[in-house]
């Protein structure tokens, strides 16, 4: 779950076990977009997510592929797929799933 300015806005321990995190540090609070590595990846999230969370004629779904930077700088490709809901607080936020598509060892 993102919240409006695209943070991770609730525990998310499947993010952390697919970058293979530390299980004690929190991800919680940081931007989904410091996961990416590719500057272009980071751009066409940002751009499409706040296009969505900024939508006001419906809820319909986007999706996106990117890299995330996993254990050891593996690169992993996922693809991010997002629908924006009204939170408790009556703020947009995004749900999001991510499937993971492959891994790349950086060289």
């Amino acid at each position: 779950q993102l919240d409006a300015d695209l943070r991770i806005a609730q525990p998310s321990p499947r993010l952390a076990a697919l970058l293979m995190l530390d299980a004690h540090g929190s991800i919680e609070g940081r931007h989904f977009q410091d996961f990416m590595p590719d500057a272009d990846d980071r751009c066409r999230f940002d751009s499409l997510a706040r296009r969505t969370l900024q939508d006001a004629s419906g809820w319909l779904p986007g999706a996106t592929h990117a890299t995330l930077r996993g254990p050891g700088d593996a690169l992993i490709q996922v693809e991010i797929v997002y629908v924006q809901f009204q939170h408790l607080d009556g703020v947009s936020h995004l749900l999001a799933g991510i499937r993971e598509v492959g891994i790349r060892e950086v060289a």
